[in-house]
Parts: structure tokens; C-alpha cells; sequence
């Protein structure tokens, strides 16, 4: 279920690109800012997540480490724009909060997985 998790996370995401960033005279949603690190964030989210589904697809393996990588590859690249940026706004801090969400639920879906974590 925590694969579902980061796979709806993806999905809110790639949805939370599309949402105007209004500071300013100008107004622009993340895949029309020109900048890649925003632009490629939602998206490749979005592919963590397609990919934590492949568990549940019939006739296919775990997905194992991948989706967390993944996560954690664009988190850590989103975070440190952040911390160098003078202050991006709103969808900024979205983007880190609901990243660092995706990015703690898909490791932890892959302890639970590896059996690292041990469930009920």
C-alpha cells in the first residue's frame, strides 16, 4: 500500500506543476518558468511514482529501490535550489513538503519490502 502512497504522491506532483506561481506582473506555472530543475521536478516525481507501481501490475516483481532513488535524486536537487534561491514563494515550499513526503514514504515502502522493517 505505501507503493499506492508514493504513486498518488507523483500524481499530486505533476498536478502541483500546472498551478500559477502569481508573484509579480507575471504568472507561470512551473513547465512554462524556464527554469529546469522546476520544470523536471513535477515530472520526474511523477515517474517515481509510475514506477512504485510496477508491484502492483500483474505478472511483475517488486520495484524495489528505484522509485526511492528517484525521489531522493530530484528531493535533493529541489531542496538545494531552494536554499539557494532568495525565497520562490509558495510552490516552492509545496514542492519540498510534498517531495519530502514521497520521499519518506518510498523508503520506507522499500524497508517494509526488503523486510528491513518487519510488519504485522
Amino acid at each position: 500500500m505505501l507503493y499506492l502512497c508514493v504513486a498518488a504522491l507523483g500524481i499530486i506532483n505533476l498536478c502541483l506543476g500546472f498551478v500559477n506561481n502569481g508573484d509579480g506582473l507575471v504568472s507561470v506555472n512551473l513547465y512554462k518558468a524556464g527554469v529546469a530543475v522546476f520544470a523536471l521536478a513535477p515530472t520526474l516525481l511523477f515517474l517515481a511514482g509510475l514506477v512504485a507501481v510496477r508491484g502492483w501490475l500483474p505478472g511483475e516483481r517488486s520495484p524495489g529501490a528505484l522509485p526511492a532513488m528517484i525521489t531522493t535524486a530530484i528531493f535533493v536537487a529541489l531542496a538545494l535550489s531552494a536554499f539557494g534561491s532568495n525565497g520562490a514563494g509558495d510552490l516552492q515550499t509545496f514542492f519540498l513538503v510534498f517531495g519530502g513526503l514521497q520521499l519518506v514514504i518510498a523508503w520506507l515502502a522499500y524497508l517494509f519490502d526488503a523486510g528491513v522493517i518487519a510488519g504485522r
